[in-house]
């Protein structure tokens, strides 16, 4: 019955119920999300939900961004925004956002502040990310904060994974380097070793454990 209600409303209909915080339970909160999706008219209609203070209706809106893809890149400054939000289910669908919408390296350079989001989860996505950015991305963004970051470790991080190291110097980070030093060098092991006994050696060695949590969740099985 519920979802007969929902296809008979408009979505300015059904994105003023959000914004009035009317779907509270968890079923009719999915389906009218995706029943808004369905009728989205332009990505730019979500922006009123992007901009309240309402956890649902920011979390409806990146959620749809993320499905968009490409489309949304118009209302990608929004998103941005929410980085900062305080919810971090809200946080973690802006980050889905962000291969499919930007390559620019102001936009990363501000996600990368969030390798130490309050959040697990949350940093472990943005790692996941960077195994996704094309190495002209990566310089880019290390280009960018070389000239605009006091953050040493993470423009020297970026180094490491932009630069072919020896296995010695990648060990070295790896084993002695700072958190995120060692990060972007299991990041670069990955690229250049594969899944198999180097990365396996290299997640030992860093005793780091977002690393270590990361590759169990992505290739302790593979």
């Amino acid at each position: 019955m519920e979802k007969i209600k929902l296809k008979n409303l408009s979505f300015e209909e059904l994105r003023n119920n959000f914004l009035d915080e009317k779907y509270n339970d968890f079923c009719q909160h999915n389906a009218a999300m995706n029943e808004l999706h369905d009728k989205l008219p332009s990505v730019e209609d979500l922006i009123p939900l992007l901009v309240s203070d309402i956890r649902d209706c920011q979390y409806t809106a990146s959620y749809i961004a993320a499905l968009e893809g490409e489309a949304a890149s118009p209302i990608f400054p929004y998103l941005l925004k929410l980085l900062d939000s305080p919810w971090e289910d809200v946080r973690d669908e802006v980050c889905d956002c962000f291969l499919s919408c930007t390559s620019d390296a102001k936009h990363y350079a501000l996600l990368f502040n969030h390798l130490d989001d309050i959040a697990k989860s949350i940093r472990l996505h943005i790692i996941t990310i960077i195994f996704g950015l094309k190495k002209d991305v990566l310089e880019s963004i290390y280009s960018y904060l070389k000239k605009n970051s006091n953050d040493d470790s993470l423009i020297q991080g970026l180094l490491i994974l932009c630069k072919q190291l020896s296995n010695e110097e990648r060990e070295g980070f790896i084993t002695k380097g700072t958190r995120k030093e060692k990060i972007f060098s299991y990041i670069a092991t990955y690229i250049n070793y594969g899944n198999g006994s180097k990365l396996r050696e290299a997640v030992q060695l860093s005793k780091e454990n977002d690393i270590v949590s990361h590759f169990e969740i992505y290739f302790c099985d593979k």
